[in-house]
């Protein structure tokens, strides 16, 4: 299961078993810090150590398309909304 930090896309990537128990697929921090990253791998041990929990977030994870072609297309939006936020109509 992925353990990371917050940054960019990464929320489109993976969401914090915490925050979302049913649908999570990894385990999430804010901070930049060791302490930041420990906590978030205890979470992760006490996770495995739950069989229905950790067969859950596998599950979610498989179900996650994170092929090249689903990252594009979410970082053409990404820039086509920032050109339209300035005014500029991008090329289609």
């Amino acid at each position: 299961m992925p353990i990371g930090r917050r940054t960019g896309d990464s929320r489109t990537r993976s969401s914090d078993l915490d925050e979302h128990p049913e649908t999570g697929t990894g385990f999430l921090f804010d901070e930049f810090s060791q302490f930041s990253l420990a906590s978030a791998y205890e979470r992760a041990v006490r996770a495995f150590r739950e069989p229905e929990t950790w067969l859950r977030l596998q599950r979610n994870g498989m179900s996650r398309d994170y092929s090249w072609r689903a990252s594009a297309t979410y970082y053409v939006e990404a820039y086509t909304n920032a050109l339209r936020a300035r005014g500029i109509v991008p090329l289609e």
